[in-house]
């Protein structure tokens, strides 16, 4: 392999890589927490919990 071709395979390689390290961030940022309904009750009461999605299976919601 030439200097020039293997000097490109290493940009490609570390786009690569930092592409996957920003989605990691990213996904890790947004992640979901688990909380039991009780927690979720205490927090609604407390007012810290910001918008509510109710579905058949699931309660979720954003805590401020």
């Amino acid at each position: 392999m030439d200097k020039k071709a293997s000097f490109n395979l290493w940009y490609a390689i570390a786009a690569i890589v930092a592409i996957l390290l920003l989605q990691y961030f990213w996904l890790s940022a947004k992640s979901v927490e688990q909380l039991a309904y009780s927690e979720f009750l205490t927090q609604l009461d407390a007012n810290n919990v910001e918008e509510v999605v109710v579905t058949e299976t699931q309660v979720r919601g954003t805590l401020r």
